[in-house]
């Protein structure tokens, strides 16, 4: 499926790209499927996604954001990309999608992204 992401943060492209190359490289096919269905869940008709990245430490700065200007103009086709379970547990808990980056590697390294 051919996905257009829209970034909110333009210093988080880089992430977001090192992190897909990540998920090729050393991840189980399953993690790309997992993250590819998180995507078209929430694409919108013409497959546009808006993508922000989070780690627990902003997460109150992500749901202020959400709640004021994503939710506020009935934008949709948001995906928070969250580093660890906890900052997707309080995200989900407000309504925000997420993703929750697999940062395991298949011989049970954590990465550093």
């Amino acid at each position: 499926m051919t996905m257009h992401v829209v970034l909110f943060y333009a210093n988080i492209a880089q992430y977001v790209v090192m992190t897909l190359s990540l998920l090729r490289r050393v991840h189980h096919t399953t993690a790309i499927d997992r993250y590819d269905r998180a995507l078209a869940r929430v694409a919108d008709v013409n497959k546009f996604v808006v993508l922000s990245s989070v780690d627990l430490s902003y997460i109150d700065m992500a749901v202020n954001l959400y709640t004021t200007s994503i939710k506020r103009f009935n934008i949709t086709n948001y995906l928070l990309v969250c580093s660890d379970e906890s900052a997707s547990r309080l995200a989900r808990a407000h309504g925000i999608a997420t993703f929750v980056m697999d940062r395991h590697d298949t011989n049970g390294n954590i990465s550093s992204v």
